[in-house]
């Protein structure tokens, strides 16, 4: 399983080092989240070919046809959409 973690701030802004502006910095993380659980970044996603160290069987394949999206109720866009608003939860 690949586990990636990702840190976003504001390039040369002073809401990185200013820690008054949290409300600004909330800001900036929702909409950043937003824009990375979009439909163009997350159907972008489902076309990358799945990493073959990962699964070796599936070289070659897109991230689409895995099984997970196969067997989904819904179309592939949709089930990591589902995925993706699951995850932000259980952060919270």
């Amino acid at each position: 399983m690949t586990v990636a973690k990702l840190q976003v701030w504001p390039v040369g802004s002073r809401l990185s080092q200013d820690s008054a502006d949290n409300s600004q910095l909330a800001n900036f993380l929702n909409l950043q989240s937003e824009k990375m659980l979009s439909r163009e970044v997350l159907a972008l996603a489902l076309t990358e070919q799945v990493p073959e160290d990962e699964l070796p069987g599936m070289k070659g394949k897109k991230i689409r046809e895995l099984q997970t999206f196969k067997e989904s109720e819904t179309a592939p866009l949709s089930t990591l959409q589902g995925f993706a608003r699951s995850l932000g939860r259980q952060k919270r």
